[in-house]
């Protein structure tokens, strides 16, 4: 490898209060289909996955973490 690139191994762990987006965003997975979406914020309790359009609590959903 050259020093341009790194390996980068994501983890995903459920949506907590303590669930911070950052400047960026984060991707979460719907847990009925396993959708991603990247959301901007948490200040949300329920969101309506776009492909299965089921309303799945803030709890439920799983997000990446870097």
């Amino acid at each position: 490898m050259n020093g341009m690139m790194r390996e980068v191994t994501l983890s995903m762990s459920k949506v907590n209060r303590y669930t911070r987006a950052g400047q960026d965003g984060k991707l979460i997975t719907c847990p009925k289909c396993s959708q991603t979406a990247k959301v901007y914020h948490f200040s949300w309790s329920a969101l309506t996955c776009q492909c299965c359009r089921e309303s799945v609590n803030k709890s439920q959903w799983e997000v990446y973490e870097a």
